[in-house]
């Protein structure tokens, strides 16, 4: 049976993972996803992809699951939802439109 995994590096380098927060579970899944993305990095690539799967295994050993999403999109969301897509689509009609700007010139 293998021993547990070690962290390799950062602010937590020699804890083992099982003492290892969730939250910072998640930051080495999101780094260690990074690097394997890094193509200059390939010669990494095979301690990185064991270091994601004892991390991604210890997650679910505590019953979270990493998040597989993408990165958030940086649109702006209000609370009355997205911006429209077209100027249709806009609560304000040309009229409206209209009138604001002959009220600011």
């Amino acid at each position: 049976m293998a021993g547990i995994a070690v962290v390799p590096w950062g602010k937590l380098k020699g804890q083992t993972i099982d003492t290892v927060p969730l939250k910072d579970l998640g930051y080495y899944v999101k780094k260690a996803r990074e690097a394997l993305a890094d193509q200059p990095k390939t010669r990494f690539h095979s301690t990185e992809q064991a270091w994601l799967e004892a991390v991604q295994a210890e997650m679910a050993r505590r019953g979270e699951a990493p998040k597989d999403a993408p990165p958030k999109s940086k649109r702006i969301v209000t609370q009355d939802g997205p911006p429209p897509h077209t100027d249709e689509d806009s609560p304000y009609g040309s009229a409206e439109a209209d009138a604001w700007q002959a009220q600011n010139e």
